[in-house]
């Protein structure tokens, strides 16, 4: 709260101090100058604010302070930490031979965006002008392809192509956690899950740990397969490594439970978890009903709404797949209007 103030009042001093030299006529009038480390203070202060950023930027323009290019570095930092990569990006291309740091800084905002094409963009325009990289500039170069890389290796997986993928994944020399959770998930999600379970083994053989992610692609392999036995002992390995206490989890194995038809122990894990969402509610609603238990998953439902829940879509269509198994067509005609009122 304390600094948001004093970001304020720097701020307000800002504008003030811009009416007096559009007043005065004049920027070159000593007694209203302003010295850089006072703007970079003030750049600092309201480096969590866009439009600020932007009217100090006109600022810098008014006073002249615009030459110099550690404040347009820190102007341009701030505004790609933001992910305002139009503005910045303007910004840089108005710039006469911007530093190999200035570079890097566009680069990386393109990266920590999710724009990793532009980044490479960039990086061929700095070649192209015989910009001459420094140490930083091949850190953010090793990212953005990477990035790259990922991006098309899922592409490959979504469209069937699994050996492409597999080359490409075999041509990454150091396989971060991100690399591997990413390949795990689509084959999981496109429907190779066997690959995904050996994506997961093989992980564990280079001697990575895994997080949450990883054990969610993997029980929900396991579910895709009917390989509850296996399913049982990722779970294993997952709480000897303290993951098991993450609702996602959780909610990855009362899928996989319910998937294999082991509807039991979906319930004993249902009514142990400290906390349930609307996804472990839907998750077992739908389980019974794929299960042919469908008096099962309606009265779950009557009990979620007790207890104030919001069904969503995948809940309703739990249940008019119960109401459908049963023959209750009344039921289902009913549940149907209640979901076409609902604000899901």
């Amino acid at each position: 709260m304390l600094r948001r103030e004093r970001s304020t009042k720097l701020f307000h001093f800002a504008q003030n101090f811009a009416r007096l030299l559009h007043t005065s006529g004049s920027s070159t009038d000593h007694s209203l100058s302003i010295s850089k480390q006072a703007f970079a203070k003030l750049l600092q202060s309201c480096s969590s604010h866009p439009n600020q950023l932007r009217q100090l930027h006109a600022l810098l323009l008014i006073t002249g302070l615009s030459i110099k290019k550690a404040l347009i570095t820190q102007l341009l930092a701030s505004l790609a930490l933001l992910g305002d990569m139009s503005y910045a990006r303007q910004r840089f291309d108005e710039m006469h031979k911007p530093r190999p740091f200035l570079w890097n800084t566009i680069m990386k905002g393109y990266v920590k965006n999710g724009i990793p094409d532009e980044a490479i963009s960039v990086y061929g325009k700095m070649r192209h002008l015989g910009v001459h990289p420094d140490p930083f500039t091949f850190p953010f170069v090793i990212k953005f392809v990477s990035v790259v890389r990922t991006e098309l290796m899922i592409m490959y997986v979504k469209f069937g192509e699994l050996g492409c993928a597999e080359f490409l994944f075999g041509s990454v020399v150091e396989r971060d956690l991100a690399v591997w959770n990413a390949l795990i998930s689509v084959c999981m999600q496109t429907g190779f899950s066997s690959k995904a379970l050996q994506l997961f083994r093989e992980m564990g053989k280079a001697g990575l740990k895994p997080d949450s992610v990883t054990i969610v692609g993997a029980l929900s392999a396991c579910g895709h397969l009917g390989c509850l036995g296996t399913g049982v002992k990722v779970y294993e390995f997952t709480r000897e490594e303290g993951l098991d206490s993450n609702i996602i989890v959780h909610n990855a194995r009362l899928d996989m439970y319910a998937k294999c038809g082991d509807m039991e122990k979906a319930l004993n894990l249902f009514d142990e978890m400290p906390k349930r969402n609307v996804i472990s509610w839907s998750t077992m609603i739908v389980g019974y009903a794929i299960n042919g238990e469908s008096k099962k998953a309606l009265a779950l439902f009557s009990r979620m709404k007790n207890q104030g829940i919001q069904p969503n879509y995948v809940t309703f269509l739990g249940v008019l797949s119960a109401c459908n198994h049963s023959g209750r067509v009344n039921e289902r005609w009913q549940y149907f209007n209640f979901m076409a009122q609902s604000d899901d």
